[in-house]
């Protein structure tokens, strides 16, 4: 049954992450790679586009199927670092001799939490109409710290009913928080000082 679990749970994880992985990379597709194809199109003339077409498509694809699968590598590692080690925290931290071997259901609900990270969903499809001058670098700041915080909130309460069930008569509500806490001031940390320098690509 317990291995049986962990699949299902990291199956979760795992759709959340391709989901996620997806939208990111058509997103850069659309910023990035889109415009340089467009580029190259516009310098062939007549029917040469006939002969130049497939193949600047078929570079197309090849670059989102790369570009796709090294974001869902990369994001998996660190979704999965996350969800297990806030489960990993939360039982070190509240476990006793009679709960000491609640990790594995620890881990699993941290997995099936994982959905909170289709929040941040919403900063990654605005980069599109940021980088077309729709909105500025400001308001997509705003809505990455808005998003991002829904994910924290959600985890949180997640994380804390699973702990709630886990490990009855701690106090789960203030010991969850803590890796959240931990999260919530990493993610804040990156927006305050490294996306403002990524302006110019983004917009």
């Amino acid at each position: 049954m317990k291995d049986n679990w962990t699949e299902d749970a990291l199956t979760f994880l795992g759709k959340n992450t391709l989901i996620f992985a997806f939208f990111t990379t058509l997103i850069v597709f659309l910023n990035q790679y889109l415009p340089m194809g467009a580029t190259l199109l516009e310098k062939v003339k007549g029917h040469k586009i006939i002969i130049v077409l497939p193949v600047v498509a078929t570079l197309a694809f090849n670059f989102f199927a790369l570009t796709f699968l090294v974001a869902a590598g990369s994001l998996l590692a660190l979704f999965f670092a996350l969800f297990f080690g806030s489960a990993v925290l939360v039982h070190l931290l509240l476990k006793t001799s009679e709960t000491k071997d609640k990790l594995f259901e620890t881990v699993k609900a941290s997995f099936y939490s994982s959905r909170v990270i289709l929040f941040m969903l919403v900063p990654i499809l605005f980069l599109y109409p940021v980088k077309k001058g729709i909105f500025t670098f400001s308001v997509f700041m705003l809505i990455y710290c808005i998003a991002y915080l829904c994910s924290t909130v959600s985890f949180y309460w997640l994380l804390n009913l699973a702990a709630a069930r886990n490990y009855p008569g701690k106090k789960s509500w203030l010991i969850t928080a803590v890796p959240i806490l931990i999260i919530t001031i990493a993610g804040l940390f990156f927006a305050l000082k490294f996306l403002p320098k990524m302006a110019p690509l983004i917009s």
